[in-house]
């Protein structure tokens, strides 16, 4: 077994290792008994813990107190800054199961914070309903991907086309331009309110539907019938980035679209 691969296998095997070491760390030279109180453990696993912690020199014993050594304080750090990208997977893994890495250049830092919308059997449109009602709410911007279209999105990025005092940016790809020119309602739509809005167009396919409303980015990941069920959105400041950079090179490719 690798050796890196069996100090994690170690510090994961029990729930007690790792509080008992941050407590060693937090509590600047702790007593025995200073962490017996503090972790949810026996005095017995306690000292099980710190035993085998002092067999692999990552901490020592100074009278009565607990001090981590420089080892120690690696493998902790190391294994902390593991376990928090593992934290997020699990916590979004409805999106991140579904995404290729290729198409979505964003490390775990840009994930923090960050919620997920999932839909139901019994709402398989919960995604979609959410973006929508955030479109609606939309005071400063509102800049959109789209890489899926029904008709009651197209009508309500239409309409509100009309505010004036909103900076609005729609770009579809190539499936949306399809589906749009051969589907007689959707023309319908684009020819009543086409004074209002302008539509952009790239001709390629976007892996995701993206949005920016005010300051905050929204991402949505369609099923095998190409219907957006789950929907990532957050205001972290990295995140937005991300979506914001994605948003204008989709602008910088695009061309002007009518019907």
């Amino acid at each position: 077994m690798d050796k890196s691969v069996e100090v994690a296998k170690f510090l994961a095997d029990s729930p007690h290792r790792m509080p008992i070491l941050r407590t060693i760390r937090d509590r600047n030279r702790p007593a025995r008994a200073d962490i017996v109180d503090r972790v949810d453990a026996s005095r017995r696993t306690v000292k099980r813990a710190l035993d085998r912690f002092h067999e692999r020199g990552w901490i020592l014993r100074e009278n009565d107190e607990i001090v981590l050594t420089v080892g120690g304080a690696f493998v902790l750090e190391a294994f902390e800054d593991f376990a928090g990208p593992v934290l997020i997977v699990e916590e979004l893994r409805p999106f991140v199961s579904r995404v290729r890495a290729e198409d979505c250049r964003a490390g775990p830092a840009e994930f923090e914070n960050t919620t997920i919308i999932d839909t139901d059997t019994n709402n398989p449109f919960a995604a979609v309903e959410h973006l929508l009602d955030q479109y609606r709410e939309a005071t400063d911007r509102a800049h959109v991907l789209l890489s899926y279209v029904s008709r009651n999105i197209l009508k309500e990025l239409l309409e509100t086309a009309g505010n004036e005092e909103l900076d609005l940016v729609i770009v579809v790809d190539e499936s949306v331009r399809r589906a749009i020119e051969t589907t007689p309602a959707y023309r319908e739509l684009l020819e009543r309110h086409g004074e209002n809005a302008t539509l952009h167009r790239v001709e390629k396919t976007f892996p995701l539907s993206c949005a920016l409303i005010d300051d905050t980015a929204m991402v949505s990941v369609t099923n095998d019938e190409g219907v957006p069920t789950v929907l990532l959105q957050s205001s972290n400041r990295a995140f937005v980035s991300v979506i914001e950079r994605r948003i204008r090179q989709g602008c910088e490719q695009a061309r002007r679209f009518s019907v």
